[in-house]
């Protein structure tokens, strides 16, 4: 009713909403039953995409920079096929009865999940001037200070 009070259909539209098309099929829908009733179904294709822990951490412990971070994903494929169907028995009297009325439900359909773990954890510290090899005594030695330290060594071959 609020449809038609609202503007949204004509009185004619809201008759047929109601009793159908013409009064003789509305009568016949009173005394035949329905063997088979009008299956209502939905159908539902989704894909989601969930972060579920997107976190990033920066600490120093004892003079070693450390930083890591964390991302936790879920990609998953939903497809469900629901029907369902509404029989309404009703005996009037005060008060109504719909004790014998009852709905169903027949579900169908796949989920799929695909979970990510990436994670990275890296730390950083200064080790200071380290002299890996002591070749000086047998050849050049090219530096950076700091940084690197090149040792070019000769060869001597006896003839």
């Amino acid at each position: 009713m609020r449809d038609h009070e609202a503007g949204l259909i004509t009185r004619a539209e809201l008759h047929e909403r109601w009793f159908g098309s013409s009064v003789v099929e509305w009568l016949k829908g009173l005394f035949n039953v329905v063997a088979t009733p009008p299956a209502i179904t939905h159908s539902i294709a989704e894909a989601i995409n969930i972060v579920l822990l997107d976190e990033t951490y920066q600490c120093n412990i004892d003079g070693v920079d450390v930083a890591a971070s964390l991302l936790v994903e879920a990609q998953m494929n939903a497809v469900i096929d629901t029907s369902f169907g509404l029989t309404i028995v009703a005996n009037l009297g005060l008060p109504p009865d719909l004790s014998q009325s009852y709905l169903y439900f027949k579900n169908s359909g796949t989920i799929t999940a695909l979970f990510t773990i990436d994670a990275l954890v890296s730390a950083s510290y200064d080790t200071g001037d380290i002299e890996l090899f002591g070749l000086e005594n047998f050849g050049a030695t090219f530096s950076v200070p700091g940084i690197l330290t090149v040792v070019r060594s000769i060869i001597l071959s006896l003839k």
